[in-house]
């Protein structure tokens, strides 16, 4: 997992994908466009919703750049990774003291481009003031042409900045674009001297002699920068995929191979690529598959299947697969199979838990929305708790009812006080009637206590029973969240600092997701987003948290 890569490294070193770039041409004027404050810059997609633009305030320019500098790469929980990319990507005014060195606009860049949001960094980068003129900013859309492999604009960027031409990063890209444009002299002249500068830099000697004298071996090479993965793939050398930045991770998503499967899956896990792209990443990738469809045959004639009979053949053979080549066959019957209850069958195929939660996380999430367009049907009594769970888990009370009418009544009435659903129900009010458990069965106490917690958390008062049962059970009590981190995000969160808590939660949470933190920490993290009126996301984050210590019963 990728904890809090310092922020400034990253700057020096990393790379950023895609995005809106001003035309280039040589000679001509580049990256100049409207000159606005950066902070004002927002570029969030359709369906996504801003933050406000006063987030930035009731806080300290030192304060949110300690924060910034050392926030994780992946906190291992989708609902804080969205909120951190809203947060970033939103358009707003500048906190208090300003930003007189633009020094929190590049870490609100290199914060954002750590994340995974490649094209929406580069195109902060080419609209800000001085656009590729300023080399900080030239960094980044660098970077991030580089890692979209495209490496012709990001040469014309390099070649024609300016200023900061003799510094390390400035000399590597110029000796790469020499390299490919066939300056092997020139090439080899600029990488000697960047190595007689730092003899640590030996390796990239090694990678530009790959380029001017090419190899019919393949070396398997690992890479740290957008950089280093150009010269890997202009080379026609491998990526290794250990020890890979997630940044990188989520550029390879976006590689048009069966190799860049597990990258796209892993990046959309953590909300780096959208629940569209994962959809049609992977009916791509299921649509290459050459399927082993039999005939209806006996010893006169030869009937081809119907197009139900080769949706069921689809169906079981998909359930034989593993990895990468499952789920895409499970996804593409669940969107395109002719029959709508063969259509639920493959994704309630795919919603059964596996190896890993953040990934039956993230499955619900890509199903979802075909489960919204599935008619209801008594046939599928059986799996319509699936279907209700993945409505819970996406915050769709309305669409957990609805599945809820054909369940089996000894089903529905097991769950009729169910704490999910209470969780996700803005009418909750007060929680009784709760049905302590009857064992002393310590995975049924956690889980029960996480759910109440979940509930005092989003503002429910607990009943006197509930309350006494938490106070008197010292196995729930035991493991603490660290007082400082947990005064500290409660006290920005009551001061309505909504940048700076956003910020806190994520250090508070590192890379280890809700099901890695004591259920204390936990309920610190929702209550601070319900105090800042996230009463959606506060709920989300409830369900990931308490879902998880189901998913691990």
């Amino acid at each position: 997992m990728f904890r809090a890569c310092k922020t400034l490294f990253f700057i020096g070193c990393l790379c950023l994908p895609g995005m809106a770039m001003a035309q280039l041409r040589d000679n001509v004027d580049v990256g100049s466009l409207s000159q606005i404050a950066p902070f004002s810059i927002g570029v969030l997609g359709p369906h996504q919703a801003p933050m406000p633009a006063d987030q930035w305030l009731n806080s300290e320019r030192d304060v949110l750049a300690d924060l910034l500098r050392y926030m994780p790469t992946n906190s291992g929980s989708y609902v804080i990774n969205d909120l951190l990319h809203r947060v970033l990507l939103s358009g707003g005014d500048l906190p208090a003291g300003g930003d007189p060195n633009n020094h929190l606009a590049v870490l609100r860049l290199a914060g954002a481009y750590n994340l995974g949001k490649l094209h929406e960094t580069g195109e902060i980068a080419a609209r800000s003031p001085r656009g590729y003129h300023d080399p900080q900013t030239a960094l980044f859309a660098v970077n991030s042409l580089l890692a979209l492999g495209q490496p012709e604009p990001a040469c014309t960027i390099a070649n024609q900045l300016n200023e900061a031409r003799s510094a390390p990063f400035w000399l590597k890209v110029r000796a790469f674009c020499m390299a490919k444009a066939g300056n092997i002299a020139g090439a080899e002249l600029i990488a000697g001297l960047v190595v007689e500068a730092n003899p640590e830099n030996a390796g990239f000697l090694t990678r530009i002699n790959r380029l001017t004298t090419p190899s019919s071996q393949p070396e398997t090479v690992t890479v740290q920068t957008a950089l280093e993965l150009a010269m890997v793939e202009a080379a026609k050398d491998i990526v290794s995929p250990d020890d890979l930045p997630f940044v990188l991770q989520a550029a390879l998503a976006r590689r048009a191979d069966t190799r860049s499967l597990g990258f796209a899956f892993d990046s959309f896990v953590a909300g780096a690529v959208s629940v569209p792209d994962m959809a049609e990443i992977l009916i791509s990738h299921a649509s290459q598959m050459e399927l082993p469809l039999e005939t209806n045959s006996d010893a006169q004639t030869i009937q081809p299947l119907s197009p139900f009979e080769q949706d069921l053949q689809r169906l079981k053979w998909a359930k034989s697969q593993n990895g990468m080549d499952r789920l895409a066959l499970l996804f593409s019957l669940g969107r395109s199979a002719n029959d709508a209850n063969l259509r639920a069958d493959a994704l309630a195929v795919l919603l059964q838990p596996g190896e890993h939660l953040r990934d039956w996380l993230a499955l619900h999430r890509l199903a979802i929305e075909e489960i919204r367009y599935l008619p209801l049907d008594q046939n599928l009594a059986q799996i319509a708790p699936v279907f209700v769970q993945a409505s819970l888990l996406a915050n769709d009370f309305e669409l957990a009812r609805k599945w809820s009418k054909i369940m089996q009544p000894e089903i529905l009435e097991a769950w009729a006080f169910d704490l999910p659903f209470r969780i996700v129900n803005p009418a909750t009010k007060r929680i009784k009637d709760v049905a302590l458990p009857s064992t002393d069965s310590e995975a049924e106490q956690f889980q029960l206590a996480s759910e109440l917690m979940a509930l005092h958390a989003l503002g429910h008062p607990l009943d006197p029973i509930a309350r006494q049962w938490l106070s008197s059970r010292a196995n729930i009590n035991e493991a603490q969240c660290p007082l400082g981190k947990q005064i500290a995000l409660a006290s920005s969160a009551k001061a309505g600092a909504l940048a700076e808590t956003i910020l806190r939660i994520a250090d508070l949470m590192g890379n280890s997701g809700f099901d890695g933190l004591p259920n204390s920490c936990n309920t610190g993290i929702v209550s601070a987003l319900q105090e800042l009126g996230l009463a959606h996301e506060a709920r989300l984050a409830a369900m990931e948290w308490t879902f998880g210590n189901r998913f691990h019963k």
